[in-house]
């Protein structure tokens, strides 16, 4: 399918004709299932006499530099396709100042233009590769380097990096206008099942736009300094914290939590309870919170300045969201990323979307997706979401 039969076909040809020229094959070998061997063999086979003469050889998969060194060499690149999409092969030979003869299936016709940079066959047209093969063979050293300085210069007009990101800009800035007054988040499920989300029950008073950031604690006072310094350097405003410390019995963790919660500020409350669990700790801290919008920080993660920003920003801007998160990245002794997809049914049914760092709504949360305390071995949160999605979010 990448044209590498008729094009050895055609090379023995011309070879036979009394052309002299060399072909060198770039790229890994495949296999020829209709002969029950690889195409490399099939060629050695067929050509051995080809190969004997030094006019064949294959150089197997190179790495991109050595790749271009080979290009550098040559006199003419040739991309064969039958019907495969090769436009980066010529964009690569053209901007080394090479002549290009490749075939007219796929975009390379499009990176080539007019004969003026390279020729275009076509394999439907009987003697076309020969065609071109043999004026690219009669062209003079000086024909050569002219059509390759033409090449190059096509390549880099329509390449180069000052020349594309305009004509991209205008395309982005289009999409952007026609989408700029949507309310509504696009899910994946046109026919989706759930009814439009009613209103919650009402809840308790907030204060519009604050956010507050529900931290559960329970002895772990050697991260919740690193946490806390983190939740305070975020970008939005207005902002409160609320720990929740969940019965913690360790004397230091107890003593840096007083540190803490005496260096706040004001921006920093303490709610103290006995040991009830993650659930009931992140419940608490809702009920506690004064904010508009609640964000769930475990006591040893870290959040990024802009996080909370961007979060409230598309709660803003989409009537259909409650929740908005990221992918996480792991640290410490851990590596890689966590990573979350949209809440979309069916697919939440199967596997939990995200990791429990998150902004909300957070009547939304007091009403459709409080942390169940029963769900006691890390599912807690995965149950939230599901029921705050049968609630219409």
């Amino acid at each position: 399918r990448k044209g590498v039969l008729p094009l050895v076909a055609c090379c023995d040809s011309l070879w036979r004709e009394g052309e002299d020229f060399k072909l060198l094959m770039v790229g890994g070998d495949t296999d020829y299932y209709t002969r029950g061997v690889t195409v490399g063999e099939y060629l050695r086979r067929r050509y051995e006499a080809r190969f004997a003469e030094g006019r064949i050889e294959f150089t197997g998969n190179l790495p991109p530099d050595q790749c271009a060194r080979q290009v550098a060499r040559a006199w003419a690149v040739t991309v064969p396709s039958l019907y495969e999409n090769f436009p980066l092969t010529c964009v690569e030979a053209m901007h080394a100042g090479k002549v290009v003869i490749a075939s007219s299936t796929g975009g390379q016709a499009e990176m080539v233009g007019s004969s003026d940079c390279g020729y275009i066959f076509d394999w439907s047209e009987e003697g076309s590769l020969e065609r071109c093969f043999k004026e690219a063979l009669r062209l003079s050293p000086g024909d050569i380097k002219a059509t390759g300085a033409r090449a190059q210069a096509r390549i880099r007009e329509m390449t180069a990096y000052e020349n594309v990101l305009p004509q991209r800009m205008v395309v982005f800035e289009k999409m952007k206008r026609r989408v700029a007054g949507k309310k509504v988040f696009p899910s994946v499920n046109r026919y989706d099942p759930l009814p439009p989300p009613a209103a919650p029950p009402s809840g308790p008073v907030y204060e519009p736009g604050l956010l507050s950031v529900v931290v559960p604690y329970y002895n772990l006072g050697r991260y919740i300094g690193e946490t806390v310094r983190s939740v305070l350097s975020s970008t939005y405003r207005p902002l409160e914290i609320v720990v929740v410390d969940d019965g913690s019995d360790d004397r230091e963790s107890v003593e840096k939590l007083r540190e803490i919660e005496a260096a706040g500020q004001g921006r920093l409350r303490v709610v103290r309870t006995e040991n009830r669990g993650l659930a009931s700790a992140r419940n608490t801290g809702a009920e506690n919170a004064r904010g508009e919008y609640l964000a769930l920080v475990d006591a040893d993660d870290l959040v990024e300045p802009d996080f909370f920003a961007r979060c409230a920003e598309v709660l803003k801007r989409y009537e259909n969201v409650s929740l908005v998160y990221s992918w996480v990245r792991y640290f410490d002794a851990a590596h890689g990323c966590f990573v979350a997809n949209n809440l979309e049914f069916p697919y939440l049914l199967a596997h939990n979307m995200l990791a429990a760092i998150c902004v909300l709504k957070r009547a939304d949360y007091l009403a459709f997706a409080r942390n169940k305390p029963q769900m006691s071995y890390g599912l807690e949160d995965y149950e939230a979401w599901i029921s705050l999605y049968e609630a219409g979010r």
